[in-house]
């Protein structure tokens, strides 16, 4: 229906550009899985005056999505290296770099992967999963020890999100591996009283939801 709409109004909205049009055109055939079609028309848009890092980032997985890796990580390889002051700009050029490096991990090509990662901002919204990323790299070329520095940067992190939580995992998996098997232990053990302590917190929420006082849980 969105599409239908789009083309209802092409060239008959007054102070609305066809570009504006396209644009909102390609986001509605990626949502709906014409990735191709997607990739034509922001292709077509980076070329003439649009705003240039978000274009592109839909432009890549427009394009990976629909199967040109070759293109798609190239036009994240770009964004990933655009030059801006721009905050919103800045974070996606972080999202282009984490995402080119975790597909470089996943195949092995481990110095891209590494390069990928080390472009990611240390203090951005992706730190946490570009520090984990960036251990995987190291471990994945057998230098454990390095490793073992993003992870412990995550380790001692309060915050619990996805990123934190498998690298609260790998650490002593990495520890285990070099042969410190005391510390690897207390690690482990951390860990699952960390996940302990978070599993009781859920349920206590779930508990005060179903009884109506989440508000009195929280203060």
């Amino acid at each position: 229906k969105t599409i239908e709409a789009l083309d209802s109004i092409a060239g008959k909205a007054n102070g609305v550009s066809l570009n504006d049009i396209d644009y909102l055109r390609a986001l509605a055939y990626l949502n709906v899985g014409r990735f191709k079609d997607a990739a034509d028309l922001l292709h077509e848009l980076t070329l003439i005056d649009r705003p240039r890092g978000y274009t592109l980032y839909n432009l890549a997985m427009a394009q990976l999505q629909s199967g040109n890796e070759e293109k798609g990580r190239s036009t994240l390889a770009s964004l990933g290296r655009m030059n801006t002051s721009d905050a919103g700009l800045l974070a996606l050029k972080d999202m282009a770099n984490l995402k080119l490096g975790y597909r470089y991990l996943q195949e092995g090509s481990l110095e891209q992967a590494r390069a990928s990662f080390s472009r990611v901002r240390l203090d951005g919204p992706f730190t946490s999963q570009a520090l984990l990323g960036s251990g995987w790299t190291s471990f994945s070329m057998g230098q454990i020890k390095r490793a073992i520095v993003p992870w412990s940067q995550l380790h001692e992190q309060e915050a619990i999100n996805d990123a934190v939580i498998e690298a609260k995992m790998a650490l002593p998996y990495a520890y285990n591996k070099l042969g410190v098997h005391g510390k690897a232990a207390n690690l482990y053990a951390q860990a699952v009283e960390l996940f302990e302590t978070e599993i009781a917190r859920l349920d206590a929420a779930s508990d005060a939801i179903r009884k109506g006082a989440l508000s009195d849980v929280i203060v």
